[in-house]
């Protein structure tokens, strides 16, 4: 039975997309897999991915943020539709460059911090001081050893 719930709830989503949503998923998918290609061929200090020429210049908006949000759970769910899965870096590199077409500044962190005695990492996007998707936290959660500048990647 929790398998129909799960495809119904799946199905209720589905339905609630507006054709722009289902645009900018195949949008989102098209990207990740673009990134995911990319990241085996160059670093991610060598992607390039353009800000407007106003980034960090303009105050951030609340219709920003909710844009930013919208996006971040479309590339999620464009990433669980991917084999092998998706993991924060493309999802991070996607969601900033959907952003940049849009003409919204945002920031690429990556960060990692040593849990039971491993070094894990992450990446996420923030807008302003804003993380994307992550609790507020997150920069205090891992060491930020690099961030991007608006019209950059990694600096």
């Amino acid at each position: 039975m929790s398998w129909s719930k799960s495809l119904r709830r799946k199905l209720e989503l589905a339905r609630g997309l507006t054709l722009g949503d289902w645009l900018a998923l195949l949008e989102a998918w098209l990207a990740l897999l673009a990134f995911w290609i990319l990241l085996r061929l160059v670093s991610a200090e060598r992607l390039r991915i353009p800000s407007s020429a106003q980034a960090g210049v303009l105050p951030l908006t609340a219709e920003q943020l909710v844009l930013a949000e919208h996006l971040y759970r479309l590339v999620g769910w464009a990433a669980r539709l991917h084999w092998p899965p998706k993991t924060c870096l493309p999802r991070s590199l996607t969601l900033r460059w959907m952003l940049a077409q849009r003409e919204v500044a945002s920031a690429l962190r990556i960060g990692a911090r040593k849990m039971d005695g491993q070094l894990k990492a992450h990446a996420w996007v923030e807008l302003g001081s804003h993380p994307i998707g992550e609790t507020a936290n997150i920069a205090a959660d891992f060491t930020v050893f690099s961030s991007a500048k608006p019209g950059t990647n990694l600096n």
